[in-house]
């Protein structure tokens, strides 16, 4: 059976970039993979050296079973360890003991994951046409909320929520039980839907996404430039919409990953197409689609936005704001990639990155992981330490730092973590024959890292096996631990 894992027969040369040594030798890299539909498995070990700080190693993972398509798009973890899935599927769905029958083409699920694995519960969402979960976030007194985009009519408890258009956004609570509190909706006549969820210390609810034509939020009324123009907007932990802003091109842009600093303000991520404005920031791309980040004030004004581009496309994918100031972010990009003073080439197709800009939007370093096919990364996290917490997918072999992961199908998964600076610390592995894809990363109070998307055939996370019964994909979470100082 081919391994996980092999170490270079020399040590690597580093492959991280700052404004100051923009031209090291030799360059890492990490793709994004942007297509729905392809399987998740998750990971087992990859062994550190001795003289390197140790991998994650799994602790234990979960999967769902069923006839149809499951797919994980977001995840979160309480106080208590307990972790909350969100995501879509067709035809049928088992966790564990409940099984979950779609209406439509596609329903959301809403699942709950006991500290040891176990799952306690499952609900569904959905009408006659397409319905997807794609946020889930906890704020600091429990409650959960829920994003995501609905068609026709769906029924949350006792609200029913109709679509004005071809799909629409929905935002939810729901209990740790697995009851509704309340939901509401907002869109137009166009294609609107939410990509992104995040909770601020003082309880505000933010959601992010793309909207098309006229889109109202509350008395909020946004208007696009043309195409499918990124929105953010907030409300109350009841409900109650706040404010809206949106931000683009005349063609496609959205908003695809946010978080909030102690103070309130917004980080966001995503791309954009050509030339878009994010209020009196104007950015210019080089390639079909560019990334993007900005920051705003908790009342919703841009302050700043500035671009990650390359000669073909740049995605910004997951972001993490910096309590010392300043933000992380992740993503990929192909072709010739521009971060601020800093130039990279991507190793011949999608490559990823994690970098660090600070609080007035320059950028300070960039991490690459790259093969000579596609990478994707998912989602990045901060812990106490100051540790960065990834998680991606890979094809053949990518290397960071001293660890080299080799995958074992056509596309495996990875989670790893590095230091404030952009130094690895660590790398872990898994996956099957197959496909395999991962959507989100979240880290638990204790410290452990939750790894969450789907895969096809068979899957390992260390000693765990998982089998998905058919070919289509099935969700996958798992946990890991990670060696504290």
């Amino acid at each position: 059976m081919k391994p996980y894992f092999t170490f270079p027969a020399h040590a690597a040369t580093p492959r991280h970039y700052d404004a100051v040594s923009a031209k090291l030798a030799k360059k890492w890299r990490f793709s994004l993979l942007k297509g729905a539909g392809l399987a998740v498995v998750l990971c087992s070990l990859l062994v550190a050296r001795p003289s390197q700080a140790q991998s994650p190693k799994w602790q234990w993972a979960a999967q769902s079973t069923g006839s149809g398509i499951g797919q994980l798009k977001s995840l979160a973890v309480d106080a208590e360890g307990n972790s909350y899935q969100v995501g879509f599927f067709t035809e049928s769905i088992q966790f564990g003991n409940t099984t979950l029958v779609s209406q439509g083409r596609s329903d959301v699920f809403v699942a709950k994951l006991s500290p040891a694995g176990t799952w306690d519960w499952a609900v569904a969402v959905g009408g006659t046409g397409s319905d997807n979960a794609a946020g889930v976030a906890i704020d600091a007194a429990g409650r959960i909320f829920i994003s995501g985009s609905f068609s026709d009519q769906v029924h949350l408890g006792t609200v029913a929520l109709t679509s004005q258009g071809s799909m629409d956004v929905f935002v939810a609570q729901i209990s740790p039980q697995g009851t509704w509190q309340w939901a509401t909706a907002v869109g137009g006549s166009g294609l609107d839907r939410a990509c992104a969820l995040a909770t601020s210390a003082t309880g505000e609810v933010v959601v992010g996404g793309q909207f098309a034509k006229t889109a109202a939020f509350g008395s909020h009324r946004l208007v696009s430039h043309g195409g499918e123009d990124a929105f953010v907007a907030a409300l109350t932990p009841n409900g109650t919409w706040q404010w809206a802003i949106g931000a683009g091109s005349p063609e496609n842009d959205e908003t695809s990953a946010l978080a909030i600093n102690a103070a309130g303000d917004i980080y966001a991520t995503g791309y954009f197409s050509n030339s878009a404005r994010f209020g009196a920031s104007v950015l210019t791309g080089q390639g079909m689609d560019d990334a993007f980040v900005g920051k705003l004030s908790r009342r919703g004004q841009w302050l700043w936005a500035t671009a990650a581009t390359g000669t073909n496309t740049a995605y910004g994918k997951g972001i993490a704001a910096d309590p010392a100031g300043g933000v992380f972010v992740t993503g990929s990009f192909s072709g010739n990639a521009q971060f601020g003073e800093t130039k990279i080439a991507s190793n011949s197709s999608d490559d990823g990155f994690v970098a660090r800009l600070d609080d007035a939007g320059q950028w300070q370093w960039v991490a690459v992981l790259a093969s000579d096919y596609l990478e994707s990364i998912a989602g990045i996290a901060l812990d106490k330490m100051g540790k960065l917490y990834v998680a991606g997918t890979f094809s053949r072999t990518i290397q960071g730092g001293t660890f080299e992961l080799t995958s074992r199908g056509q596309q495996d998964v990875f989670v790893g973590y590095l230091d404030r600076q952009g130094a690895w610390l660590g790398l872990a592995a898994g996956g099957g024959a197959a496909a395999d894809q991962t959507q989100a990363l979240a880290l638990a109070p204790g410290g452990e890292v939750f790894v969450g998307g789907d895969f096809s055939s068979a899957a390992t996370f260390g000693a765990t096996q998982l089998q998905s019964g058919t070919p289509a994909a099935q969700v996958c979470v798992g946990r890991a631990s990670v060696p504290q100082p």
